[in-house]
C-alpha cells in the first residue's frame, strides 16, 4: 500500500512539472511560438505571383501596396503590449515605443503550424492576413514591409514576437509572404518601416489607446 501511494505523489509530481511553464517553450519570456520552422532551407525557386481577392491594390510613394479590408476592429481579440526587456539564445532585446524605426534585413514566413494559435499579444494568428512577428515594436503596431529584390511593399500589423534566428528582423504571414512574392524561396531582404500615425489610428479604432 505504501509502494501504491508512493507511486500516486510520483505521478502527479511528474504531471505538475510537464505543465509547468518552465518546462514549455511558451513561457512568461517568451510567449510567442516554436521557431523551429525558420531554419527551412533558402533554396532559390522560381518566383510566381499570388495575390489574394481580399486585398486591394494603392499606389502609396511609387511602392505597390496591398491591404485587406476582412479585419474587422469590432471582433479584435488581443491587447496592447509592450514589454519587458527578455532574452533568447544570449541576446537581448528591448520592446519598447518609438517615434521612428527603420531596419533592413531578412524576412522570413510562417503558416499553418501556427494557424489558429495565439500571438503574443492575445490574438489569434492568421496566415491569410498580413501580420507580421517583430523582436521590439509595440503589438498592435502598423509598419510597412518592402522586398528590396522587386521593390513591392505592404503593410502589415505586427501582432506577434519573432524571429529569433538566423539574425532576421521579421517573421510575416504566408499571405504576406505571397504577396511580396517570396513564398517559395523561404526568406527575402526587407526594409521594415514604422509607421506612427496609422499606429494611433489602429489602436484608437480598437480602444486600446
Amino acid at each position: 500500500m505504501v509502494i501504491n501511494l508512493l507511486i500516486s505523489i510520483l505521478s502527479v509530481s511528474f504531471l505538475l512539472g510537464c505543465e509547468s511553464p518552465q518546462s514549455s517553450f511558451r513561457t512568461k519570456i517568451i510567449s510567442d511560438r516554436n521557431y523551429g520552422h525558420l531554419d527551412r532551407g533558402q533554396k532559390k525557386y522560381k518566383k510566381t505571383k499570388e495575390i489574394s481577392q481580399d486585398t486591394k491594390i494603392s499606389v502609396e510613394n511609387n511602392y505597390q501596396t496591398q491591404y485587406q479590408e476582412n479585419f474587422t476592429p469590432n471582433a479584435y481579440k488581443g491587447y496592447y503590449k509592450i514589454g519587458n526587456p527578455y532574452e533568447i539564445n544570449g541576446i537581448k532585446y528591448s520592446p519598447q515605443e518609438y517615434n521612428y524605426f527603420e531596419e533592413i534585413g531578412e524576412a522570413s514566413w510562417y503558416g499553418p503550424k501556427f494557424h489558429g494559435k495565439l500571438t503574443a499579444n492575445g490574438e489569434i494568428y492568421d496566415m491569410n492576413e498580413l501580420t507580421a512577428a517583430h523582436r521590439t515594436i509595440p503589438l498592435p503596431s502598423m509598419a510597412k514591409v518592402t522586398n528590396l529584390d522587386n521593390g513591392k511593399s505592404i503593410k502589415v500589423r505586427i501582432n506577434d514576437r519573432g524571429p529569433f534566428a538566423n539574425d532576421r528582423i521579421i517573421d510575416l504571414s504566408k499571405e504576406s509572404a505571397k504577396i511580396l512574392d517570396f513564398k517559395e524561396t523561404g526568406v527575402v531582404n526587407v526594409k521594415v518601416t514604422y509607421l506612427p500615425e496609422e499606429t494611433a489610428e489602429l489602436l484608437h479604432n480598437l480602444g486600446l489607446k
